[in-house]
């Protein structure tokens, strides 16, 4: 999934905050603070995704640091987008208990012009074949996280995360293909239910389930933390 897909948490969701057709979402929460229960923390800070193509000296200053870099701050409660192009979007979450862990997170960015999101789950903004929500507030929506190394105090520092799919991707649609069954899983994962372009959880136990089948079809990011000072 190209971070560039959505800049304003490259780290974290990725196209999944834009809705893509793929992807599990959900108008209510499918977990809550007793979730967490037994989870480790991320650790709060300065976080960068990985990637293979972008250098840059993590020791300056994020306001030098290049746009393929997409810093972002992590908080116990919340993360946002950091740096001289950041416009402040925030997302509040939760790390839920489970095999994997599961992030869920209510990204405040404006998700009424919809996305064009590959099955894969890569893509860009656009004005079409998207989640629709009407003028209201967006949806929630859930990340894969597996934890690849810890502080001296428990503490989340390094991760893989990948997005919750709907269920295995369909063949790639046709070039300028916009109906939402071009995008959508033609087999959703049990416990999910497809409507129009949105596929929605019956039950935490089902967007757990969905976490731990999409690692085979999402494209997993690596990330970790790079300081305390969002600086």
């Amino acid at each position: 999934m190209p971070a560039s897909a959505l800049r304003a948490a490259a780290l974290i969701c990725a196209a999944a905050l834009l809705g893509g057709c793929n992807i599990v979402v959900s108008k209510v929460p499918m977990f809550v603070q007793a979730d967490t229960a037994g989870a480790p923390q991320i650790r709060p800070g300065l976080w960068v995704g990985e990637k293979d193509d972008c250098r840059y000296n993590e020791a300056s200053a994020v306001d030098k640091w290049p746009d393929c870099a997409e810093p972002l701050m992590i908080t116990a409660t919340e993360f946002r987008d950091v740096g001289p192009k950041a416009k402040g979007q925030a997302a509040p979450y939760l790390l839920a208990a489970g095999d994997p862990l599961v992030l869920q997170a209510r990204p405040d960015i404006d998700l009424s012009a919809g996305a064009a999101v590959s099955a894969s789950g890569g893509g860009e903004a656009s004005a079409s074949a998207g989640v629709s929500t009407e003028g209201g507030p967006p949806p929630y929506v859930f990340l894969a996280v597996h934890p690849v190394a810890f502080d001296g105090q428990g503490r989340i520092v390094r991760m893989e995360q990948w997005p919750v799919m709907c269920g295995p991707p369909p063949p790639e649609p046709k070039s300028g293909a916009t109906k939402p069954s071009d995008f959508v899983t033609r087999k959703p994962l049990p416990g999910l239910t497809i409507e129009g372009q949105v596929c929605t959880p019956a039950n935490k136990a089902a967007v757990i389930n969905a976490a731990r089948a999409s690692r085979a079809y999402s494209q997993v990011q690596t990330a970790h933390w790079v300081r305390d000072d969002p600086r």
